[in-house]
């Protein structure tokens, strides 16, 4: 049995459930995004995930078209993104990577699948968008 106490108070049950960080909603966060509809809904909050990183962008109709998707693949990439796209016959996937400063390798932020092109690289810029987002102080 350990002596320190607060290695016993980690390890009940009860910590365990309440103990929860961000990381921990990133899997429930992601199906959410994956079973958006394409469209104004994912749009506002695309906008509003860019507004929360101090970056204002109007996301109306990056989810619909391929100018719109152009846009956001733009705004993204001076963000110090880059993404991997793949087509295929009833489906598209998109891949957003983050370059970290000063070093040459980059992190995945999010993969997303969906119908259309322009679909999956919503629906990925805004787990990526999310991913990005500086840890609230109020969460521990």
């Amino acid at each position: 049995m350990s002596s320190n106490p607060r290695k016993r108070e980690a390890s009940s049950p009860k910590d365990r459930e309440t103990s929860r960080t961000t990381a921990d909603a990133t899997p429930a966060v992601a199906t959410l995004i994956e079973n958006m509809s394409a469209g104004a809904t994912l749009e506002q909050q695309l906008s509003r995930a860019f507004a929360r990183l101090g970056q204002p962008f109007d996301a109306v109709g990056v989810s619909l078209s391929w100018t719109g998707a152009e846009r956001l693949v733009k705004r993204l990439n001076a963000l110090g993104c880059y993404l991997e796209i793949q087509t295929h016959a009833g489906h598209c996937c998109c891949r957003v990577l983050h370059v970290l400063k000063g070093n040459a390798i980059a992190k995945q932020l999010a993969s997303m699948r969906a119908p259309s092109l322009p679909e999956a690289i919503a629906k990925a810029a805004l787990l990526s968008l999310v991913e990005m987002q500086p840890p609230s102080p109020t969460l521990r």
